[in-house]
């Protein structure tokens, strides 16, 4: 065999790259000698440096000697630095004894002070006793201590009078103040008192204008006031404590809101009463929101009275065009079409079930599949195999009773899927909502099942499929999706249409009698597929004809090399370049 032109490319390329490294480690090696060389002279120059500078060294050049040498030192160096701790300590003491020598003589000299100063407090002292004792002598006759016990009631009885004089002008003070106080109030109360008449007067004309507008509630028979408790008590928790002008901003936003989806109806907006009194307390101020319909006005709550009659005699109307619409279902072109596909699915489950089934596997394992009709979820619904075979019936022999049946079952899966539109806020289409309803693959849901060599069938749940070992998940997996692929294909009108599937990493995990299987089961759907994985060429009996593509980068490689095969359905056959 000759080497491809590409390969011997690579080989010379591989071969420059190891020259250059060569070159390049070459020029290394030669550094490091220059080095070498350079690091023994500095060596030389030292040693001989050394040996001068110890010339005059009463030790023996060896390294016993000098370890020894430096040993004694530093026992030297640690005497030294002791010596010098203890004279430092010694001094910072002599230094000490003379501030205490200092202090001592400054105490005798205080000491000495302190006793002379004594003594003559010893001298005044006598002095005073001497007197004392005379005064006492005087104070103790008995006409001094009765004046002395009469002095001492007068003074607590001046004492007694003087606090009861400053409490009555505090008083005093306290009662004027009072006064001034309560006329002041009593005029303010007075006017306070004329405005709120007048306040009330007003509010109560502005409540009579609101009942009489009858956009609360009706008045009747009932006192303003029982009225007034009524409209209080159906004001919201939220809404007592906001402001006016918070409330009127809500009611905009709303209106703006859906007003766009009211424009046929002509909804606008206007002030039914002028602006309160001009001390801005009391609130008359009314918006009203009003539509015209068939060129007449009419005000919210007789608009949306008009619209509920309007709804139900529609929903009337809707409801003969349902029954309508059903008995069209009913007859032979869509009750025939939705018939033909679900026995054409039901025939697809067939196959698929029987492609399944025929798969040899290592481990035994066979899936199936099974098109299982739903049962009625709600009282006005019928059960799928009943609705199926009213649509298999002549619509000769269909009695009013099973129109109406077949009327309410689609019916009621209209209003379920509106009222599910409702609650997320979605756009309700009518159409689309008939469209749904008449959806046959919804009426019906899908089951998998597997068995082992022949064994009970049990269905595919997630407890079952945790069971499995990673080869078995895998087969689990891709059994399905293939016969989904294929079904999607199925339903192209053009059968010569190209079936492709792509899968990366093709088969992980699968040994290879099962991807001889599964390569079976790909031939038999007729996909056309492109596939990628480190492990597997795809070389198996199952596959008639593969075209392969290996792509090859040796290590520390900047290209890649494509090398083309081509398996047969016996051996793998090199490609020509």
């Amino acid at each position: 065999l000759v080497p491809d032109s590409q390969i011997l490319d690579g080989l010379l390329e591989s071969e420059k790259e190891c020259g250059w490294y060569l070159e390049q480690e070459e020029r290394k090696l030669e550094e490091a000698r220059e080095k070498e060389e350079r690091v023994k002279a500095e060596r030389e120059a030292c040693l001989q440096k050394v040996i001068r500078m110890a010339r005059e060294l009463p030790y023996g050049r060896t390294l016993s000697a000098y370890e020894e040498a430096e040993e004694a030192g530093e026992e030297y160096l640690e005497a030294w630095s002791r010596a010098c701790s203890k004279l430092r300590d010694l001094s910072h003491q002599k230094e000490l004894l003379e501030r205490e020598k200092d202090k001592e003589e400054q105490y005798e000299e205080t000491q000495d002070t302190a006793l002379g100063e004594i003594r003559e407090k010893k001298k005044e002292l006598e002095i005073t006793e001497t007197a004392i004792r005379k005064a006492e002598e005087f104070l103790n006759r008995p006409e001094n201590r009765q004046l002395a016990a009469r002095l001492e009631q007068l003074r607590a009885e001046k004492e007694e009078l003087e606090r009861n004089l400053r409490e009555w002008g505090e008083r005093l003070a306290v009662i004027r103040s009072q006064k001034e106080s309560g006329a002041r109030q009593l005029e303010e109360r007075k006017a306070n008192l004329i405005q709120e008449i007048a306040r009330e007067t007003r509010l109560r004309n502005y409540f009579e204008e609101e009942l009489d507008l009858k956009l609360v509630l009706e008045r009747g028979t009932r006192t303003l006031k029982e009225c007034a408790g009524e409209a209080w008590s159906s004001l919201r928790e939220s809404d007592r404590n906001r402001e006016p002008g918070a409330l009127v901003g809500a009611l905009h936003e709303n209106y703006h809101k859906y007003s766009g989806s009211l424009l046929g109806y002509g909804i606008a907006m206007e002030d039914c009463f002028q602006e309160g009194a001009a001390d801005g307390l009391s609130l008359r101020k009314r918006q009203r929101i009003y539509s015209m319909w068939n060129g007449k006005k009419l005000y919210f709550a007789q608009f949306v009275q008009t619209l509920k009659n309007s709804i139900e005699e529609t929903e009337l109307l809707i409801q003969e065009k349902d029954r309508e619409i059903f008995v069209d279902i009913l007859s032979r072109t869509l009750s025939q079409q939705l018939t033909d596909r679900i026995e054409e699915s039901r025939q697809w489950i067939r196959d698929m079930s029987a492609l399944m089934k025929d798969m040899d596997t290592s481990m035994g394992l066979s899936f199936s599949l099974e098109w299982r009709a739903r049962t009625a979820e709600g009282d006005q619904e019928i059960d799928t195999l009943e609705l199926e075979k009213l649509l298999r019936r002549d619509q000769s022999l269909l009695t009013s009773e099973d129109i109406e049946r077949v009327a309410r079952h689609f019916r009621s899966k209209i209003q379920t899927e509106k009222a599910k539109l409702e609650e997320t806020g979605s756009v309700i289409n009518y159409i689309d909502m008939v469209r749904d309803a008449l959806d046959y693959r919804k009426w019906f849901e899908f089951r998998m099942f597997f068995y082992r060599n022949q064994g009970e069938k049990k269905p595919l749940t997630n407890g079952a499929f945790n069971k499995f070992s990673g080869g078995e998940k895998a087969m689990a997996m891709y059994v399905p999706l293939f016969a989904a692929v294929s079904a999607q294909y199925q339903k192209s009108s053009k059968r010569d249409v190209p079936r492709m599937m792509a899968l990366d990493e093709a088969f992980a995990g699968v040994d290879d009698k099962n991807i001889s299987s599964m390569f079976r089961l790909v031939d038999t759907l007729d996909f056309d597929y492109i596939m990628n994985s480190q492990a597997i060429w795809g070389c198996y009996e199952t596959v008639p004809a593969l075209r392969i593509s290996e792509l090859y980068r040796p290590a520390d490689a900047r290209t890649v090399t494509v090398i083309h095969y081509t398996w047969n359905g016996h051996e793998r056959i090199l490609d020509e370049q």
